[in-house]
């Protein structure tokens, strides 16, 4: 497991290291919507600021993204802060935005936790 998880209340922080896969981060989902507190999770954030690489392709954020579209019919107000300055993983967030476009989910991609941390609270 290439990723800590950090829970602030029902809210949180999964902050990633290494070369990140899309099993990782559908593990990260996982245990999201397997706690207790999903529902009354108001935001997640995705901090990809210190890893080596990001073995993630097209399909499979088109994948996350019906995951989460799915999870959101039982909690349908959560932001999901991604931090990041990788151009790739810029270009697949905004994919993953397009398969959550009619969801109430809101997304927003960040330099900093301080300012993705601002944004959520």
């Amino acid at each position: 497991m290439s990723f800590n998880v950090e829970w602030r209340g029902a809210n949180i922080i999964v902050k990633f290291s290494g070369l990140v896969s899309y099993q990782e981060i559908n593990e990260a989902d996982g245990i999201i919507y397997g706690n207790k507190h999903f529902d009354q999770m108001q935001y997640q954030v995705f901090d990809f600021s210190g890893i080596d690489g990001f073995n993630v392709n097209e399909l499979e954020m088109k994948m996350i993204g019906t995951l989460d579209k799915a999870s959101s019919h039982w909690n349908n107000s959560v932001k999901v802060a991604v931090i990041t300055d990788d151009p790739k993983i810029v270009e697949l967030t905004r994919v993953y935005e397009g398969v959550m476009d009619d969801s109430d989910w809101e997304t927003k991609i960040f330099k900093s936790m301080e300012d993705a941390l601002k944004w959520c609270t």
